[in-house]
């Protein structure tokens, strides 16, 4: 990990925390919300909303709004609040229920004890 994106980091966007987050979430088996675009595939979780591409910003900052919809096809709005997007650390602030199942299944089968 980038010194940057740690707490305190000289990238400010990304240094409050929310990054240490995110690289557990890889660590325990999760993907990007936008892993595969707005195919079936996505991020592998059902519960997640599809995502064409990641999300980098906070509500209206640069132009990105706050309702994004990448996949209109799709049910739901971008997950611009995952911690498995790339939005700024002050705007992340949830996994979903299926994330955490498999962060939970993931633990127990390949962390657990080791």
């Amino acid at each position: 990990m980038r010194v940057g994106v740690c707490v305190g980091g000289s990238i400010t966007e990304y240094s409050q925390g929310a990054m240490l987050a995110h690289e557990v979430g890889h660590w325990l088996g999760l993907y990007h919300t936008f892993e595969d675009g707005c195919s079936a595939r996505s991020d592998r979780i059902d519960d997640t909303p599809r995502e064409l591409e990641a999300f980098r910003g906070c509500g209206q900052i640069e132009g990105f709004p706050l309702n994004r919809d990448s996949c209109p096809n799709d049910g739901g709005k971008d997950p611009i609040h995952n911690f498995m997007d790339y939005a700024y650390d002050e705007c992340k602030f949830e996994f979903t229920q299926g994330q955490v199942q498999r962060m939970q299944a993931s633990y127990e089968r390949y962390r657990q004890g080791k």
